[in-house]
């Protein structure tokens, strides 16, 4: 992904758009880009229909351990699994929290410009952020 400071018009020439925005506008789009990207890592690794059945199977292995029952070895694995899953997730959710926080600091930034934030703003990428963690859990 590139920058939201600068778009390629159809002759191929680059236009810097900073002066199009205004600091709302530019921490907004940032927010939003923000948030969907974390979202289609998440989704990407495990749909939402995956992470109801994990939530599911979960919930079900926490009940029977409530109930004073055991888990299989193959229980046990499984949820193991799912908490690293899980643990994963949070991790992108956390990532993106970051992002957003920095974003926010940058809108608050008294010593700078609203010209110098929103251009501060717009140059973040957040695809290239290493915050982000590294590949999904696999079940072995």
């Amino acid at each position: 992904m590139t920058s939201l400071r600068s778009i390629t018009k159809p002759d191929g020439s680059t236009q810097d758009m900073t002066d199009a925005y205004c600091l709302a506008a530019a921490v907004e789009a940032q927010v939003i880009i923000t948030k969907t990207f974390a979202g289609h890592k998440i989704v990407g690794a495990y749909p939402t229909y995956t992470q109801s059945n994990m939530l599911a199977e979960a919930t079900k292995y926490t009940n029977t351990v409530a109930k004073g029952g055991t888990l299989t070895t193959g229980q046990n694995s499984r949820s193991d699994y799912l908490d690293d899953c899980w643990g994963w997730i949070e991790a992108v959710r956390a990532n993106s929290a970051v992002i957003e926080a920095s974003v926010m600091a940058i809108a608050a930034d008294g010593a700078k410009t609203e010209l110098q934030k929103v251009q501060d703003i717009l140059d973040i990428d957040v695809s290239a952020n290493s915050g982000w963690p590294g590949e999904p859990p696999t079940e072995a």
